[in-house]
């Protein structure tokens, strides 16, 4: 495989990261248009809460991610395979999910009181 080749499928693995969010973040929109469209009676609560919780699970994610950016590669052997990155953003992905279901860093109580408002 030459450079180019390999340069274009880390392109594509990295794409992978970034429509992950984008369907996170449109499916969190999609909540927020349907709970704005019932009425003060029919508000599904445990969605609203569930799509705080999502907001905050795709925060925590950037976050991971901008910390590993300033983390300088390490000059080994080997270099990072293509698995070994798409690994490592499964599960600072997962990662994130658990930590803003355990209650995170808070933000997505203030994104539910916000909401409810």
């Amino acid at each position: 495989m030459n450079n180019i080749q390999a340069l274009n499928n880390f392109n594509n693995i990295s794409n992978i990261g970034v429509s992950r969010e984008e369907n996170q973040l449109a499916n969190f929109e999609a909540i927020l248009e349907r709970v704005s469209q019932s009425g003060e009676n029919e508000r599904d609560t445990s969605a609203l809460r569930d799509a705080a919780i999502q907001m905050e699970s795709l925060f925590i994610y950037q976050m991971f991610q901008a910390m590993r950016r300033t983390v300088p590669e390490p000059q080994g052997l080997f270099e990072r395979s293509n698995a070994e990155v798409i690994f490592t953003q499964m599960l600072d992905e997962e990662k994130a999910k658990v930590m803003a279901q355990a209650g995170g860093v808070g933000i997505a109580d203030a994104i539910y009181r916000e909401l409810t408002r």
